[in-house]
């Protein structure tokens, strides 16, 4: 096992075909894009499952929810869009689980970790319209609930401003 599966492996907490598989996508697309670890919003990925490949992005790829340069569309789908904002290209790599198919658990692990990237992966270079970087934001005060919600989250209904949950519960009740 190399260093990049086992710094997956190590955020994960277990080895699983899909860890290795987010390993080996966020190194194949660092290596294509020409990009290191992300310590800012320099590198991003787009991700259209929310399965285990995802802590591994998150590991190797240094992309998180917490700084704003993972994005999950969870369509279930394998499909990984690496983007570099130094040099203003993306690679979409889809991973075909059809490989895994009729094999055991252990089997699956094995084979995904003798899977050379061009061999386990479809990867084309795309053009897509990147996602804006993070932003902080201000607080607002809930009027209902007393909490403070990031103020883009925030919703107002007769001059009363509402966190999301208490928007929606006021809604709800509005129904009845």
């Amino acid at each position: 096992m190399d260093e990049t599966v086992r710094r997956a492996v190590e955020f994960h907490g277990h080895l699983c075909p899909f860890v290795v598989v987010g390993a080996k996508a966020a190194g194949y697309a660092m290596e294509k894009l020409g990009a290191g670890r992300a310590s800012d919003e320099e590198l991003f990925c787009i991700a259209e499952t929310a399965n285990c490949a995802v802590d591994a992005i998150q590991a190797v790829a240094g992309c998180t929810l917490g700084k704003g340069n993972l994005y999950i569309r969870d369509y279930g789908k394998n499909v990984f869009i690496f983007g570099s904002r130094k040099s203003g290209r993306a690679l979409r790599i889809y991973f075909n689980p059809d490989v895994f198919k009729g094999r055991s658990f252990e089997e699956r692990v094995e084979l995904a970790l003798s899977l050379s990237p061009e061999e386990a992966f479809k990867a084309e270079f795309v053009d897509i319209e990147f996602p804006e970087e993070a932003e902080v934001r201000g607080s607002v005060l809930c009027s209902a609930c007393g909490e403070y919600a990031m103020d883009t989250k925030v919703r107002e209904i007769n001059g009363r401003k509402l966190c999301l949950p208490c928007y929606f519960a006021t809604r709800e009740e509005g129904k009845n």
